[in-house]
């Protein structure tokens, strides 16, 4: 078991024991048996849990497809732009223009009209270090 879990299980313990001391006066045996199988089952379900996201996971891996040709971007576009035709050809072409690494960015305009532009040259995004 993950060492941070269990240190925090550890932490959990006497803290519920206190409280429950603390308001009832005593209590602190049951309250230690009780924390121990509410952090039992969680940990099952944690691992349940685990075990369900891998094997979704899994299944993902195992029937995903490569999308490689522009009329394939097309449809998945498409799709994410809720079935918009237009939209979804104006991020195929902007894939095509970016690259597969690309990145690109959509932006609330104010006219009418839907375009795709792609500004020449780098990016270059720095942070600086306050103390």
């Amino acid at each position: 078991m993950n060492h941070k879990v269990v240190k925090n299980y550890q932490g959990l313990v006497p803290a519920v024991a206190g409280k429950t001391n603390g308001i009832f006066g005593d209590g602190t045996i049951t309250t230690v048996v009780l924390t121990r199988a509410v952090f039992s089952e969680g940990v099952k379900n944690v691992t349940a849990g685990q075990k369900a996201v891998n094997h979704v996971i899994s299944f993902l891996d195992a029937e995903k497809r490569v999308i490689t040709t522009s009329e394939e971007i097309a449809q998945v576009a498409i799709i994410s732009a809720n079935g918009n035709t237009h939209i979804g050809n104006l991020i195929a072409t902007a894939m095509e223009k970016v690259g597969k690494e690309g990145v690109i960015n959509i932006k609330e305009g104010k006219t009418a009209s839907r375009t795709a532009l792609r500004p020449c040259g780098s990016t270059v995004v720095s942070s600086r270090r306050t103390s």
